[in-house]
């Protein structure tokens, strides 16, 4: 018996594998665009699962929780780096990486789902309940005058509004330097950028281009710092987490579909 090779069948195993593979690629061929949604989401949305040998879960990458010797996958969708980067691309447009400077002019309505995501790092319980209220009543109706809740701000709030508020490139690391202690903790404990080179395993990264809540860049910077264990993809015709309309896009579109089918053929391979 020594030396003799023994074939399994797999065949059930790889159709199930290329169901799935197209199942993923249906999906995508058929989805709406993100534009007619009308349910808020996140600013910054947990977009980062992990695979560990006999399960599977989001993971607290971010979070400093680094006892994962039995981690085999990290995959992220539209994730981010560093939570600051975002800020600077929420309120300015401005995503840079590898010396190569990108604008896209932000929207205004993720301006306002940032400040509902700062608003909680606030430690004052007045600030906190007035700054999520201009929040909400801004992203219900663009065009609120709130006014008289910004006149009930102490200065923790008002410190947090002034980031949101920024549009500058320049100002945003006086801003944010300026933040309450707890604040600035609470932001880079939120940053996985330092975490990445100490997960085991491999990782798989894909990201919208046309990422109007999180640079595509971020995923650059992910994939970067995995030290050559990723395998990252730029989806042209992708935005948050779902695709553009079909027709107008249907060139990139199929370009797009292959670049999903070698990614997801990666990850189920990984199992």
């Amino acid at each position: 018996m020594v030396g003799r090779k023994i074939l399994i069948w797999d065949v059930p195993t790889r159709l199930l594998h290329w169901l799935l593979v197209a199942s993923f690629a249906g999906a995508f061929v058929t989805a709406d665009s993100e534009r007619h949604r009308t349910t808020p989401r996140p600013a910054v949305s947990p977009s980062i699962m992990v695979w560990r040998r006999g399960q599977a879960g989001t993971a607290p990458v971010a979070c400093g929780d680094h006892d994962t010797p039995n981690l085999v996958l990290t995959a992220s969708f539209g994730g981010y780096a560093d939570l600051r980067n975002v800020i600077v691309y929420l309120t300015t447009g401005v995503h840079e990486f590898g010396g190569r400077r990108h604008l896209q002019l932000p929207g205004e309505y993720n301006r306002w789902k940032l400040l509902a995501l700062l608003a909680g790092f606030v430690e004052g319980e007045g600030d906190r309940r007035v700054l999520d209220g201009i929040a909400q009543r801004r992203l219900a109706d663009p065009g609120a005058d709130t006014h008289l809740l910004e006149a009930d701000l102490g200065s923790e709030g008002r410190l947090i509004l002034a980031l949101a508020l920024n549009h500058r490139q320049d100002a945003v690391g006086p801003l944010l330097a300026a933040l309450p202690s707890g604040a600035r903790a609470a932001i880079e404990g939120l940053s996985p950028l330092v975490a990445v080179p100490r997960l085991p395993g491999r990782l798989l990264i894909a990201h919208g281009v046309g990422d109007a809540s999180i640079p595509f860049t971020e995923s650059l910077r992910l994939a970067e710092a995995s030290q050559g264990r990723a395998t990252a993809v730029l989806l042209e015709t992708f935005e948050h987490t779902g695709p553009q309309p079909l027709w107008p896009w249907i060139a990139s579109r199929v370009q797009d579909g292959g670049r999903l089918l070698r990614l997801t053929d990666a990850l189920l391979s990984a199992q």
